[in-house]
């Protein structure tokens, strides 16, 4: 996913005690320069290490010792400055995704990762959150007139862009989707048809 490097540096923190997953998700970044992958064994580590370094996106398991997932969660949600970092949470149980998507998580992933899967998450989250800090720029930038109009518009122009691009393959998506439902059912018919026959 070549898309990955359109950003400049990016920091996300693993935050998992399987050693066997940060390294798994390490690996699935290694191949750009872009981005870091740093790592905490439980949420306390991780909270020291976000007051320490400006991270852009969270891999965060729940089940982990001395501050799990949703305590952790919970802290990040509730703080003004953290709440805007994308959290992607890593269970498969719905009373789990329920749950910490009620505290804010931005989206799930289930273990071990696919590769491709986690790239398009992170991707798509750090795109959403380029949107919105542009926004928020746009909007600081009017209130405190300390832009000039050529920059608001160049910003405005940039999150224009992204809103397009982000629709675009938006649609690309949904038509892949629609496409492989028709193709199963045109497979169905035909078994169906064929199982009339005998």
């Amino acid at each position: 996913m070549k898309e990955l490097e359109e950003f400049n540096k990016i920091i996300i923190l693993s935050v998992d005690d399987d050693e066997f997953n940060q390294a798994l998700a390490s690996s699935i970044f290694e191949e750009f320069k872009n981005i870091t992958v740093l790592e905490a064994g439980h949420g306390k580590e991780a909270l020291e290490m976000i007051d320490k370094e400006v991270v852009d996106i969270i891999l965060l398991d729940i089940l982990m010792p001395i501050m799990d997932g949703i305590e952790t969660l919970r802290i990040l949600k509730s703080n003004p400055e953290y709440k805007s970092i994308p959290v992607i949470v890593v269970t498969s149980k719905e009373d789990e995704k329920r749950t910490t998507y009620q505290l804010g998580a931005n989206d799930f992933i289930s273990k071990p990762y696919s590769p491709e899967e986690l790239k398009l998450r992170v991707f798509n989250h750090l795109r959403i959150k380029y949107f919105c800090d542009l926004l928020y720029d746009i909007k600081d930038d009017a209130q405190t007139q300390n832009a000039s109009s050529e920059h608001q518009l160049c910003d405005l122009k940039k999150a224009i862009e992204i809103a397009i691009g982000s629709q675009k393959k938006l649609l690309e998506k949904l038509g892949n989707i629609a496409h492989e439902e028709s193709y199963k059912e045109e497979k169905a018919s035909i078994r169906l048809g064929e199982y009339a026959k005998t």
